[in-house]
């Protein structure tokens, strides 16, 4: 190239610089690219086989006979065909019975009557003063005194109760610490004993 040459003859005589540099001419542009027609329509590139094994590849497969003899037989239908008339028959329709014309059945619970209710007598109350008989009186004055007296019993009986309940869990207490106390007695004493015998 003319750049190389140039630096070749610079270096072979070193101080002196060229009294003109010389460069080859470059080549012509290429023309220009055709402007692609927008009504023209775009080809598809065929397919180019490189062998005949490759080329037989779609023509002669036997897959594509076996699947071709397949749907023949999946297509074959041996069912007797239905012809269609072109009208149908007419069909009677039943007309569905009128409301009034069903029986309407009454619930024998519901129809029988509802039963009574039993009349109370009324007491009347009599207005005024009330009188009462004297041996009445005494005998209910009794009967008050001796609720009082079966009450005043009873209140009896609860206290001593209690204090009955007291004194028991006063003993318990009593009886939980004696028990206490031997146990305690019981291990010193053990103690005692294996101390000696080692």
């Amino acid at each position: 190239m003319g750049f190389f040459d140039n630096l070749k003859k610079r270096d072979s005589s070193p101080g002196k610089t060229p009294e003109k540099e010389e460069f080859n001419e470059l080549p012509p542009a290429p023309p220009g690219l055709k402007k692609i027609e927008a009504e023209k329509p775009v080809e598809m590139p065929e397919y180019y086989a490189d062998t005949e094994e490759e080329k037989n590849v779609f023509t002669d497969s036997p897959v594509q006979e076996d699947v071709a003899e397949s749907n023949a037989e999946i297509i074959k239908d041996d069912r007797p065909k239905i012809s269609v008339p072109d009208s149908l028959p007419d069909i009677d329709i039943p007309v569905p019975p009128d409301i009034e014309e069903i029986p309407f059945f009454r619930n024998a619970a519901v129809a029988k009557p509802a039963a009574e209710l039993p009349e109370f007598a009324v007491k009347e109350i009599k207005k005024g003063p009330v009188f009462v008989r004297t041996d009445e009186y005494s005998g209910m004055l009794s009967g008050i005194d001796s609720m009082e007296g079966v009450m005043k019993e009873g209140q009896e009986t609860v206290y001593l109760l209690k204090n009955l309940k007291k004194n028991a869990d006063t003993v318990h207490e009593k009886y939980l610490n004696t028990l206490e106390d031997i146990q305690k007695k019981l291990m010193y004493v053990d103690h005692l004993l294996f101390e000696s015998m080692k």
